[in-house]
């Protein structure tokens, strides 16, 4: 039978062709590389190309004095002098023996074994550099890729493990030396009693793991000419999972590696190897979920920057677990920004949550910002947020939490109008400026048309008079650009809050210009008083008719203006507007008389029936004014009944 073509591929072939069959063992080989790449720097070994120089002095001495009472010391310097003579080199190079093996241990310890054959090359310790070389194994380029070029590693590479194997277990040597035996060969027993930390420890086991998965390989698919299943070979066993690997650490005798096993970084980078990063995120999200941001420690806020970051890359890498976890550990990152104040970093970590999350996240956010509005506006549009959607749930959950929105008040009779020229009170600034954040989308103005009017409703109710002409002066320049036709309800409604500024405005006038009557023995200045006078009753009353036929405030109402708000609103508003024109309809029948006559036509308008909407005498009612304006109906009477009789006696 003719073998397969694969049985006789190099060891080289077979190990690179094993690390790319195995998702296992390249995912082993990479936690490898990254403890090897992040190993911690250590004290380098000085130079010394006469390494044994102290023994050596010492041997010739006793050469020139022909005393040959060596005691401990060897009378020979090979390599295997130690070993076979069992003695020893005088304690100077002892020493630095140990630190030449150590040397060694700690660039194969860093993934450098290219780097500890030259340190061996440059102490002249030849021998050692040709022992670490047996480390690369054999790969035969003209059979693996049909190349002449060369042969290169080594063709026993399974012979020289076992030797290793040997070596590290030889008690005659120092343990850093062992240690690097082992290690070469996949032996945990030679390389743990050389290891400090979690890191360590970790890579001694991966790098057990990484050769005892490559030795299946290389055992059960090659066939070598030399038959090693015929040479009672000693090789390490290692039967450890990733899993039992970290588990072990977990309880560690090291009181130090038990700790840091528990560290977050290393819980994290445990779940990382195990694909079990779901499990880890619920832990964290149970854990930091109750912890106050503000008394966090500097390595949980460390280790919570690190998550939040780290779940953005396995966001793009499409390897989170699941995603509303994940936002809920970017959402305690961003509240650690806002402590932190760095407010202009918190949009990009909503950026890559879901959309409702990014709504009332960003929205949440928003809400405290008091300065520089528009700045965080278009730093959340420069992360692509929907900031539209955004800053009307920022205004909307602003006004709940003023309750803007509450329409009940207790009694309509106690609402008192402020002036329009008082102080507007800081809670009514703070509601207008609220405002702001739905003026910088200047293609969705309507919204703040809408909102205008939301807020305008209340200041009606709570007869913060002054507080409107502020919001609607405040907005105005604003909605010029809107395109009206859409916008017809909402604007039609901005426009009666307005034309009620303007009646309110004209009876303020009309009241002052009374009160400035001069005295009818002036009678130029009389009379010039008397026109005017006239002429603002007409302007005044005229302007407060025509605001009686509108929707919010008249009897011609429609539905979207019907429910309980709108129904305290005209309560407050009618029977005032009503009252002041009988007043000035009253107070100026001597210069007009017709006037009197329609201060009692007043009854017919507040009584008259409504075939869409409801009579005036409804707002009365609310308001508790009804009495009031029958005894008004009662005096014009009285008064147009009291004039009749006296032109009938003249």
């Amino acid at each position: 039978m003719v073998p397969e073509l694969g049985q006789f591929m190099s060891d080289q072939f077979l190990l690179d062709n094993s690390l790319r069959k195995d998702a296992g063992l390249m995912e082993n080989n990479i936690v490898k590389l990254w403890l090897e790449e992040t190993a911690p720097q250590f004290d380098p070994c000085p130079i010394r190309p006469d390494n044994l120089k102290a023994t050596l002095n010492h041997l010739k001495s006793q050469v020139t004095s022909r005393s040959f009472n060596t005691g401990m010391v060897v009378t020979e310097l090979d390599p295997d002098a130690t070993t076979r003579q069992s003695k020893t080199y005088l304690t100077e190079d002892i020493e630095y023996e140990k630190n030449v093996n150590k040397m060694i241990f700690n660039l194969i310890r860093c993934g450098k074994l290219a780097d500890a054959i030259k340190f061996c090359q440059s102490i002249n310790q030849h021998w050692k550099a040709a022992t670490l070389r047996g480390g690369e194994p054999a790969s035969d380029l003209l059979i693996d890729e049909g190349s002449t070029e060369f042969i290169a590693g080594n063709q026993n590479y399974v012979l020289w493990r076992a030797t290793c194997f040997a070596l590290s277990q030889c008690p005659s040597l120092d343990e850093y030396e062992r240690a690097t035996y082992a290690a070469l060969c996949g032996d945990l027993n030679g390389i743990e009693p050389v290891c400090k930390t979690w890191e360590d420890f970790m890579w001694a086991n991966f790098t057990c793991m990484i050769h005892r998965k490559g030795q299946h390989y290389v055992l059960e698919q090659s066939q070598k000419l030399l038959a090693y299943d015929e040479i009672s070979l000693s090789l390490p066993t290692y039967s450890s999972s990733e899993d039992q690997v970290l588990e072990k650490l977990e309880k560690h005798s090291s009181k130090t590696v038990k700790t840091t096993s528990h560290d977050i970084f290393h819980q994290i980078q445990t779940h990382l190897i195990t694909n079990t990063l779901g499990e880890l995120f619920q832990s964290l999200q149970n854990t930091w979920k109750g912890l106050t941001v503000e008394k966090l420690d500097e390595p949980n806020r460390h280790a919570i920057r690190f998550v939040a970051h780290f779940i953005l890359l396995l966001r793009h890498l499409e390897m989170e677990p699941e995603q509303e976890i994940g936002d809920s550990l970017l959402q305690i990152y961003i509240d650690l920004l806002q402590v932190e104040k760095k407010w202009d970093l918190i949009a990009l970590f909503y950026e890559d949550m879901s959309v409702e999350n990014q709504l009332t996240g960003y929205s949440s956010f928003l809400q405290g910002v008091k300065s520089d509005r528009h700045r965080y506006y278009f730093i959340g549009k420069e992360a692509r947020l929907n900031m539209l959607d955004i800053t009307i749930n920022t205004v909307k959950q602003l006004f709940v939490q003023n309750h803007i929105f509450d329409g009940q008040i207790n009694n309509v009779s106690d609402v008192e109008l402020t002036a329009l020229t008082a102080p507007v009170p800081d809670a009514d600034k703070k509601n207008i400026e609220t405002l702001e954040w739905l003026v910088y989308n200047t293609s969705e103005l309507k919204y703040l048309v809408e909102y205008i009017n939301t807020l305008t409703r209340h200041f009606l109710v709570i007869g913060h008079i002054n507080s409107i002409k502020a919001l609607l002066e405040r907005y105005s320049i604003m909605v010029f650009d809107i395109d009206i036709q859409s916008t017809m309800d909402l604007f039609d409604e901005k426009s009666q809050y307005q034309s009620l500024l303007n009646c309110i405005d004209l009876y303020n006038q009309w009241a002052l210009l009374k009160t400035n009557c001069p005295s009818e023995e002036f009678k130029s200045e009389y009379d010039n008083w008397a026109q005017e006078m006239i002429k603002l009753t007409d302007t005044a009353t005229e302007s407060i008719f025509d605001l009686l036929q509108c929707p919010v405030f008249g009897c011609q109402t429609t539905e979207r203006f019907e429910d309980i708000r709108f129904q305290h609103i005209r309560a407050i508003y009618v029977p005032k507007l009503v009252i002041w024109i009988h007043t000035m309809y009253f107070e100026t029948r001597k210069i007009n008389p017709q006037n009197l006559k329609k201060s009692l036509d007043l009854a017919t308008l507040v009584s008259a029936a409504v075939e869409d909407g409801e009579e005036l005498a409804c707002s009365f009612k609310r308001a508790g004014s009804l009495e009031y304006f029958l005894g008004l109906m009662q005096k014009s009477a009285m008064e147009l009944l009291y004039l009749s009789d006296t032109s009938f006696i003249n």
